[in-house]
């Protein structure tokens, strides 16, 4: 009887304690999606920019290029017609979630973008959301501008077709783009960067 209780015994503690159950990964977050500046004219480009967490793998429809999970990333597109984009971010858990942005495609510019009175702005892009103290991504882009300068300033950037690089802030700021030309003329545009 003593040996039957003690081969109990020790058939129950070899079990152990039962098996914690496996820790799900939380499924990916598409925090921003969109496309700028929007709309655009035909033959003009813009940027479609986005911003993910947790997310292990991205694809973009239709495809454009190959793109990789950030906080902030943006690639060029030129449709020839309105053109709807869908982003898709696949997490560790192999949940897959999607957001969807629509860049719409107006009349080609008349005349050219060179020539005088033209736009001189023809890019600005920069995440809707930012999380406080982390770097975002801010493109431009500008023709036939002898100056540019950010307000508040974010940087001190030379003239450039396009040229983007990161930035932070510590909370909601409107950045403005100003740029002017040898004449004085100046154009503006702005964006809000909502902090969370």
């Amino acid at each position: 009887m003593r040996l039957a209780i003690a081969a109990l015994s020790i058939l129950a503690s070899c079990g152990g304690p039962p098996p914690a159950p496996p820790v799900k990964a939380d499924p990916p977050k598409i925090v921003q999606f969109y496309a700028s500046p929007n709309p655009v004219p035909r033959g003009s480009p813009a940027q479609l920019c986005w911003g993910t967490e947790g997310a292990e793998a991205l694809r973009l429809s239709p495809p454009v290029e190959e793109v990789k999970p950030s906080l902030a990333r943006c690639i060029e597109v030129t449709p020839a017609a309105t053109a709807q984009y869908t982003l898709f971010a696949r997490g560790k858990s192999g949940d897959e979630v999607s957001a969807t942005a629509t860049l719409a495609v107006g009349p080609a510019e008349a005349g050219g973008r060179k020539q005088t009175g033209a736009k001189m702005i023809q890019l600005f892009t920069a995440p809707v959301f930012a999380r406080a103290g982390e770097k975002f991504t801010v493109c431009y882009g500008v023709q036939g501008a002898a100056s540019v300068e950010f307000q508040p300033k974010l940087a001190s950037l030379p003239m450039s077709d396009r040229l983007c690089f990161t930035a932070s802030i510590d909370k909601t700021t409107t950045v403005k783009l100003l740029a002017r030309d040898a004449s004085g003329r100046s154009e503006s545009e702005t964006i809000t960067i909502k902090v969370n």
